[in-house]
């Protein structure tokens, strides 16, 4: 198998709750897109737009493992410039395996195209 970064995006209001619950929906979708196993996973990097601040994402994706078995989990914000979008969190998942399925949710596939998105 080889390592691929896997990117993935949604959209997602200043809420804990809905910021807890958009990162699981897309990590989960991602995951079962790729059909990772948790062994398989490096790492994780997730990324907000600074005006999601309530809370921070990657902490619920980690509740979804026992204690000590969740992949490596990193958290940053996104840079900020002129016309950027608002509301977005990303995910780059890190692992092995031989699919290439990127998962864009809930209108994020718009993002597919900006020059900022297009980068390996």
């Amino acid at each position: 198998m080889k390592l691929k970064a896997l990117r993935g995006a949604i959209y997602a209001e200043n809420s804990r709750e809905i910021i807890n619950e958009r990162v699981v929906e897309l990590y989960c979708e991602m995951v079962c897109r790729n059909a990772l196993e948790t062994e398989s996973i490096v790492c994780v990097i997730v990324s907000t737009t600074t005006d999601l601040t309530v809370t921070c994402p990657a902490t619920a994706i980690r509740k979804l493992y026992e204690k000590g078995k969740n992949p490596s989990l990193f958290s940053v914000n996104e840079p900020e410039f002129d016309g950027a979008e608002k509301g977005i969190i990303r995910l780059m998942i890190l692992a092995y395996t031989e699919n290439s399925n990127h998962v864009y949710l809930r209108g994020t596939n718009k993002l597919i195209g900006e020059n900022h998105e297009n980068s390996n």
